[in-house]
């Protein structure tokens, strides 16, 4: 939301967000995951067996065997964009003010949520040439995107070619880095794409590079969070949150949190004067004293915290006014006694909310 000393922050997104779609027919696959990539190119090159193999060197032999027109077949073939729309949580996603949102996905299902959802607009960044025509806040798609703007990155020497050949998109990652904070959503630690971006950050970086979240169902050790802090990456691990659910919609759940909780933490705009607080007046005075005077101070210690944030209008607008009146106009009945009996701390706070909040209701 801006409001601390960065200028913003930014987001990450891996493979396992776009977990969160709407198929739009019972038969539809659903997003595949990185081992789901590599199970379906070990099943071609290696027919029957069943050994977990680096995906990028699996990707790097299938191309070399198979050719590189059939590795975009099978891309196309395990992503069918179209047979997927934004669910609930894309449209959560990019209702939030990112300065931009990076992502490593295929798909267009970030983009396509972004078209639908109010809020602040996203331009698209798609291949090199957009960077230059683009501003933020982008979504920019590092490694491609369907349906035609290749190369797809997926192999061992798409990445190791990648900051020669994509230079452009490597800075501009790292200018988002040096001049707002980064969480990465919906990697796995051993997602090629976050060991290989995080490396590279800290390769160019060095001790400049920001501190960068990555926030999920993580389920990981005190080894593993070790780690990454190593690196200088700080896991927000919601895996405690979610261990009761359904182990399907486990990590569908932790997203949920994590975008809910940033969008309840949006600080009020300033014509949302006064913050709605059904506490702060007193609906029905108690007869005993004591207890009188105790919600008494109370309420006017949140009348208090309420003029505090006065976002200091010349005139209040009429409904405004008319709620500042009716809260003072409310207790002034039940006053004297209290003021009777209370000290003359309480008794100053008394007098002065309430005559503020008088002279703000523009009432004699």
């Amino acid at each position: 939301w801006k409001q601390g000393k960065t200028r913003g922050a930014a987001i990450f997104v891996g493979a396992g967000f776009s977990r969160n779609a709407q198929l739009i027919h019972d038969g539809a696959a659903p997003p595949p995951l990185w081992s789901d990539l590599a199970k379906a190119m070990e099943e071609r090159l290696y027919p029957g067996a069943h050994k977990w193999r680096d995906p990028l060197r699996l990707a790097e032999e299938f191309r070399a065997v198979l050719g590189e027109s059939a590795l975009e077949g099978l891309i196309r073939e395990l992503v069918p964009d179209d047979e997927w729309v934004p669910g609930a949580l894309h449209k959560k996603l990019v209702g939030l003010p990112w300065v931009d949102i990076l992502t490593t996905n295929w798909d267009t299902l970030i983009e396509r949520a972004a078209e639908i959802t109010l809020g602040q607009t996203y331009e698209t960044v798609r291949c090199l040439e957009d960077i230059a025509t683009t501003r933020a806040p982008r979504v920019v798609k590092l490694h491609g995107s369907l349906p035609s703007n290749r190369p797809f990155i997926l192999s061992e020497e798409d990445y190791r070619t990648y900051p020669q050949r994509f230079a452009p998109f490597v800075n501009l990652v790292q200018q988002v880095l040096l001049e707002n904070e980064l969480c990465l959503l919906g990697f796995s630690g051993d997602d090629p794409n976050f060991l290989k971006w995080t490396g590279w950050i800290r390769d160019q970086l060095g001790a400049s590079a920001r501190r960068i979240y990555v926030v999920g169902k993580l389920n990981l050790s005190s080894a593993q969070r070790r780690l990454l802090e190593l690196r200088n990456i700080s896991a927000i691990d919601l895996a405690p949150l979610v261990h009761d659910l359904d182990p399907t919609l486990r990590h569908q759940k932790a997203a949920e949190i994590f975008l809910d909780h940033l969008a309840a933490a949006r600080p009020p705009a300033d014509w949302e004067w006064p913050p709605s607080d059904k506490e702060a007046s007193i609906r029905s005075i108690p007869k005993d004293p004591a207890v009188m005077d105790a919600a008494l101070v109370s309420l006017v210690r949140k009348w208090s915290q309420q003029r505090k944030t006065f976002p200091g209008w010349v005139i209040c607008p009429q409904d405004v006014r008319g709620g500042l009146n009716r809260s003072v106009t409310a207790i002034l009945p039940n006053i004297r006694g209290a003021l009777a009996r209370l000290p003359a701390i309480d008794r100053g706070r008394i007098v002065f909310e309430c005559l503020w909040r008088l002279d703000a209701a523009l009432w004699p």
